[in-house]
């Protein structure tokens, strides 16, 4: 193994702390993080054909740290990266971020209207998601609400090639009430010094009535009549969507706790642990 090869990675799941995550290993000095958050070297075709020397060469920048790694969410999603890490790191560690399904499929959506990609309301999304994610790559990355939140089914892919010991399971929301306890864990899992003090707290970004900016730059660079008569249509698509969808109705919540009902006892199941924090209160 080269001395710049990573022994662990963050697979996933999107928005389910793994910028928080991200955020706490800078702070041990035994981890080394490659520079900017999510290198999409497994899950990217164009990417994964530069080859492995090509990736090591991402960590180049690394000294003596311990523990080498990096974070790209959607690593976890999907189904061919597991072989694709395990043919050329088949002891690497693997670190899984859980959240709440439901509050993970709404701060998708959100993220995706912030980035213009999404107009549907809500409840028309998950409606549309099995038939708009079965066109291709760019659907099923971007509009996958609820398959993303199916968590077992993913880490199943993942146990066909690695061990249970190669992997560590962190719950977003024990995180959020004892980052300490949980870092310690997973220290102690990268083989680093585990009585290392976190000497911040991780505060997630506020996104407050913010236009996407893929309409501010429609907007700006592309001022021929037909650009403007684009932009404005998207600006009241955008506009349509973000105020009038903001709050998931008790409907549409309803649904999507007895949708991961069954999954999600299924995994704690799995995890050998108590599910305290993702029943409907």
């Amino acid at each position: 193994m080269s001395t710049h090869s990573p022994t662990f990675l963050i697979v996933g799941a999107q928005k389910a702390g793994t910028t928080s995550m991200d955020f706490y290993l800078r702070e041990h000095p035994d981890i080394f993080l490659y520079p900017k958050k999510e290198i999409h070297f497994f899950d990217n075709d164009e990417r994964y054909a530069l080859g492995r020397n090509w990736y090591e060469k991402q960590f180049i920048k690394r000294k003596n740290e311990k523990a080498i790694g990096e974070c790209s969410p959607l690593y976890m999603y999907l189904k061919n990266v597991p072989k694709r890490i395990f043919d050329m790191f088949p002891e690497i560690k693997l670190i899984f971020m859980l959240r709440n399904p439901v509050n993970r499929a709404l701060s998708h959506y959100k993220m995706e209207v912030r980035a213009g990609r999404e107009t549907k309301n809500f409840a028309d999304a998950l409606n549309f998601e099995e038939e708009r994610i079965l066109k291709g790559l760019y659907e099923k990355k971007y509009f996958s609400y609820k398959t993303r939140g199916l968590y077992l089914e993913q880490i199943e892919r993942y146990l066909k090639f690695f061990d249970r010991e190669q992997m560590h399971f962190v719950i977003l929301e024990e995180m959020k009430n004892n980052p300490e306890k949980v870092m310690k864990r997973i220290f102690n899992f990268l083989d680093v010094d585990p009585g290392i003090k976190l000497t911040r707290i991780y505060k997630s970004p506020r996104y407050v009535g913010k236009m996407p900016l893929s309409l501010k730059e429609n907007y700006i660079f592309k001022n021929s009549p037909l650009g403007k008569i684009k932009f404005f249509r998207r600006a009241h698509d955008f506009l349509l969507t973000k105020y009038s969808t903001d709050v998931m109705n008790s409907e549409t919540e309803f649904l999507l706790y007895d949708y991961f009902k069954v999954p999600n006892e299924n995994l704690f199941n799995f995890l050998g642990i108590e599910n305290k924090f993702w029943n409907k209160r």
